[in-house]
């Protein structure tokens, strides 16, 4: 689920199950605010390709 406007209180983003319990969240309200309005989790392959390229970004 995400939660755009979610406050500094609460997570971000977050999966719950069949059952309602809480699988993992994302609370990093310092770094993204209110203005994680838009999200992909990657895994994988994926997750590593991406890692790879931003490593490699020059300031």
């Amino acid at each position: 689920v995400g939660n755009c406007h979610a406050g500094e209180n609460n997570p971000q983003i977050f999966e719950i199950n069949r059952k309602k319990k809480v699988l993992w969240e994302f609370n990093e309200w310092d770094l993204v605010g209110n203005g994680l309005a838009v999200w992909q989790i990657l895994e994988g392959a994926d997750a590593r390709e991406l890692n790879k390229r931003i490593t490699n970004i020059k300031n």
